[in-house]
């Protein structure tokens, strides 16, 4: 699967969308829903099937679970990176 970087990766109205990030009623008009990645060879190496990777979308409705947990995850990242600095004690050192 090659879809990294597409938006549709993380959009509530994506119905490929993995259960972790989805949050029920996200999406409320049926009309909503997307099946652009059925489409798409990317998804499923379908090479009868043209390429549907998106940069950006008019439709894109980023999924509230996505969202908790990517700050989650950039919160963590930046917890440890802070504890890995270390403060060095220079010399007193007289003039």
């Amino acid at each position: 699967m090659s879809c990294l970087g597409c938006k549709c990766n993380f959009c509530a109205r994506n119905v490929e969308l993995e259960p972790k990030y989805f949050t029920p009623g996200e999406v409320q008009d049926v009309n909503d829903i997307c099946f652009f990645c059925d489409e798409c060879y990317l998804y499923d190496g379908d090479h009868s099937k043209r390429s549907r990777w998106r940069p950006d979308c008019p439709g894109y409705i980023e999924a509230r679970k996505y969202t908790v947990a990517a700050r989650k995850y950039a919160d963590n990242r930046a917890a440890v990176a802070r504890s890995k600095f270390v403060v060095l004690k220079g010399r007193d050192y007289e003039c």
